[in-house]
């Protein structure tokens, strides 16, 4: 009875008609810039505990963002703040021993890449794709 409840339940919810703009996944009124630079287009900064790659999460008035090498960090977005930061470490995940082994392979890993850099700087070879 449960899994008749739960399926009728979905069917007889009202279905949205789109997520967000036309449905079609255009935005026909939208007028995105189309160029940046360190002053233009910027509508604020925020200097984060670490390099990012990660997207940035907003939800609501708060942009969430993970940088390296474990911290969390929630930003306002109107203005770019830091509301809050939380780090962790490998060891709070994984336990003590697992821990240390992950920290160990970790800055092994980095001290390998840091060589492998200085090898191809020397060579001339700083722009060369990874592979």
């Amino acid at each position: 009875m449960l899994n008749c409840f739960s399926f009728r339940s979905r069917c007889l919810r009202p279905r949205r008609k789109q997520l967000v703009g036309s449905s079609t996944g255009g935005f026909p009124d939208a007028n995105p810039p189309v160029k940046w630079s360190k002053d233009e287009n910027i509508v604020w900064k925020s200097k984060l505990p670490g390099h990012s790659l990660a997207s940035p999460v907003v939800v609501r008035q708060r942009v969430f963002v993970i940088s390296e090498p474990s911290a969390l960090t929630c930003l306002s977005v109107e203005d770019g703040k830091i509301e809050w930061q939380r780090s962790h470490e490998y060891a709070d995940a994984f336990g003590e021993a697992k821990g240390r082994k992950i920290e160990a392979d970790l800055k092994m890993a980095q001290d390998v890449r840091k060589q492998k850099d200085e090898l191809n700087r020397e060579r001339g070879e700083e722009g060369r794709p990874e592979g």
